[in-house]
């Protein structure tokens, strides 16, 4: 529990994206169709995984996953060009 101070500032930082993400996200379905909302959102992942190579040097974890991301891009950007 000693610990929790020296973190403090990641962890009101990481609450504070999240709610803003959270936020955001719900004004897009207002002011959308929710499929290309959720479209936006899944570029979540890769930017995670970017995050945890370069941070955190996850690097099997992310060849494990990473295939999966490219595949969920495609679908965007054909999701994009189709409109």
């Amino acid at each position: 529990m000693a610990s929790v101070p020296c973190y403090l500032n990641r962890f009101l930082a990481m609450g504070a994206f999240a709610a803003a993400a959270t936020i955001l996200g719900n004004f897009g379905y207002i002011r959308s169709a929710a499929a290309y909302v959720e479209a936006v959102k899944q570029v979540e992942i890769p930017v995670t995984l970017a995050v945890g190579m370069l941070f955190f040097k996850e690097h099997e974890r992310v060849q494990a996953i990473w295939p999966g991301c490219v595949i969920l891009l495609a679908g965007l950007l054909i999701l994009v060009l189709a409109s």
